[in-house]
């Protein structure tokens, strides 16, 4: 699938049915937020930036859409990095199967100065990536031979440094704006993510990943899979998410604040997630948490 759409993807519907849910069971609200994350957090989903961002870009990898057009135009500004794509039509061919992408709107893609000298290290590195342009999302569409029909839209920017030390990588990110995708072939409702001053910063090492989420975002995942994220939240980071080299949980908790202002606490313990609110307690491993938004 193309870099700009894969999996799920995000962003807001909110309204008083929604607020009315949370209110009735937080628990299973708030557990569709974690799963919301947790899914796309272990494995190669890793570089898919968390929550459907990844579609568009992983941290520390340009995001190069594409490097030519079968049929349209593209116009590159190698000094300011601003890529314009109009109707940019890229085709691949492999034996019986063929993908067709097609690209419209504005991305730039650059690197900058640190914006905050007194806090940044000296192995760093700093970047503006963004998606669309003065209202414009960029959107792709993508076609395949098997059915596939899907299109997705970013109107988003993502500001981020890359810290590297010893074997220890640190990606840090912080994104406002919002991401679309539909699946149109299979008629599916769109599915939209808000960001709203979300930082995400990951750490990999040979040790394992972890990963700390704060800042408040939207979602109607759950028009999709029912026990997906829904609404708003707030995301707080008490202790990263940490996972070992193999991938299970070893640590971390999180605090998530729904619409109607209740609080979730997620807190890693013997391998599984430990949800909380209100004196209620109910438990998810992350298969369990995986299977809410598959």
């Amino acid at each position: 699938m193309s870099p700009i759409l894969l999996a799920c993807s995000l962003i807001g519907c909110g309204g008083d049915t929604e607020s009315a849910a949370q209110a009735d069971d937080p628990l299973a609200t708030g557990a569709g937020f974690i799963a919301l994350t947790t899914t796309l957090l272990g494995g190669d989903a890793i570089s898919q930036k968390s929550m459907g961002f990844g579609a568009l870009t992983a941290p520390g990898r340009k995001a190069a859409v594409t490097t030519a057009c079968d049929s349209g135009s593209m116009t590159v500004d190698e000094a300011t990095g601003r890529t314009e794509y109009d109707s940019c039509v890229t085709q691949f061919t492999n034996g019986g199967y063929s993908l067709t992408s097609t690209l419209d709107g504005v991305e730039i893609s650059t690197e900058t100065d640190c914006p905050d000298t007194s806090s940044c290290a000296a192995n760093s590195t700093f970047f503006l990536d963004q998606y669309g342009e003065n209202g414009q999302p960029l959107v792709a569409v993508n076609q395949d031979s098997n059915g596939v029909d899907v299109r997705s839209t970013a109107l988003l920017t993502d500001r981020y440094s890359v810290a590297t030390s010893n074997d220890t990588t640190t990606y840090n990110s912080l994104l406002n704006g919002r991401v679309t995708s539909q699946d149109r072939a299979a008629g599916l409702p769109e599915l939209r993510f808000g960001y709203n001053e979300v930082r995400f910063v990951e750490v990999e090492s040979p040790q394992g990943y972890s990963v700390a989420i704060d800042g408040a975002f939207n979602s109607n995942a759950g028009s999709i899979a029912a026990g997906c994220a829904s609404g708003a939240a707030m995301f707080a980071t008490t202790t990263p998410v940490q996972f070992d080299s193999g991938g299970a949980l070893t640590a971390g908790e999180l605090t998530v604040t729904l619409a109607d202002d209740t609080a979730v606490t997620a807190t890693v313990e013997n391998g599984v997630f430990v949800i909380r609110s209100g004196g209620e307690s109910t438990t998810y491993s992350l298969a369990q948490l995986s299977a809410l938004c598959s």
